[in-house]
């Protein structure tokens, strides 16, 4: 993938899966403190491990990444980014719409949304202008995730950078009649299943893309940074449960050590294989995406 101005999208590269085309479609990306991703380890362990990551202020840079599957059927996309929020956030991300039109695409051109999960950069773009952003398209995400962040008495309980967006944008879709909640493992098209992966958040899900003997998992924010493969126990302050968010990981990067597949995430850079070891992973690259 090349840039020109930050979180501007020129080209974005192509995986084929069988019969479904991959593509990376960038957000843009936004610095997190590192004890925020890594809230869970100490400075003198963490600082060694980001050597040359960390830009002026000692912040880390992460992307966001959103996914577009061409199917033979359908255009589907996975995640709709920061949105309008990148505003309020002073982020250099809400870049979705711009990326697909550097891809090709409009909006008009999505004929599913699936929502990985509920936070705020994952469902940012859902809505512009009082609008929903994606109008032809069916939007999909786990009933569980849905319950959840629909539910007021738990949002009263949640800082409100997270409870506000979804008091938002989440309700829109049930007005419009535009949404779809799946219970469990769902196959949204053929070779196109949402799969639940929780931790992260109690809904949390990754999709799988398979066809033919080749696969990919989307593994939205079950991994947040690479550094995970060979730290799986390391987890975030926005982590739900952050026992199950280390299962559910470990769970899914034995699986693709197993099976071969490959793996990519929101806000990774990179999407390769997995190799195990020792109760540890390893990404073995096979494209830099950024």
């Amino acid at each position: 993938m090349t840039t020109d101005l930050p979180g501007t999208v020129v080209s974005t590269p192509t995986l084929t899966v069988g019969d479904i085309a991959c593509r990376v479609i960038s957000d843009g990306q936004a610095a997190y403190e590192p004890s925020f991703l890594f809230a869970n380890v100490d400075s003198e362990t963490l600082g060694p491990t980001l050597d040359g990551r960390l830009d002026d202020q000692g912040n880390l840079s992460t992307p966001y990444h959103c996914l577009l599957l061409q199917t033979p059927t359908a255009t589907v996309l996975i995640d709709t980014g920061l949105g309008r929020l990148a505003a309020v956030a002073g982020a250099p991300a809400g870049h979705l719409l711009n990326s697909l039109a550097s891809a090709g695409f409009s909006a008009d051109d999505i004929d599913v949304v699936v929502l990985s999960h509920a936070h705020p950069d994952h469902i940012g773009g859902l809505s512009q202008d009082g609008e929903l952003t994606f109008p032809r398209a069916r939007h999909i995400m786990s009933r569980t995730e849905w319950d959840f962040w629909t539910d007021e008495d738990t949002l009263a309980r949640l800082p409100e950078m997270l409870a506000a967006p979804a008091r938002a944008l989440l309700p829109p879709l049930l007005e419009a009649d535009v949404l779809d909640l799946a219970e469990g493992e769902t196959e949204i098209l053929r070779g196109v299943e949402l799969i639940p992966a929780p931790g992260h958040t109690p809904g949390h899900c990754v999709v799988r893309i398979g066809s033919g003997s080749s696969g990919v998992t989307f593994l939205a924010d079950a991994v947040l940074d690479e550094l995970q493969f060979r730290h799986p126990g390391w987890v975030s302050a926005v982590d739900f449960s952050a026992e199950e968010t280390v299962r559910t990981r470990k769970r899914l990067l034995c699986n693709a050590a197993t099976d071969g597949s490959l793996v990519l995430a929101y806000h990774m850079s990179t999407t390769g294989t997995v190799e195990q070891s020792s109760g540890s992973f390893r990404l073995l690259p096979r494209e830099s995406r950024q």
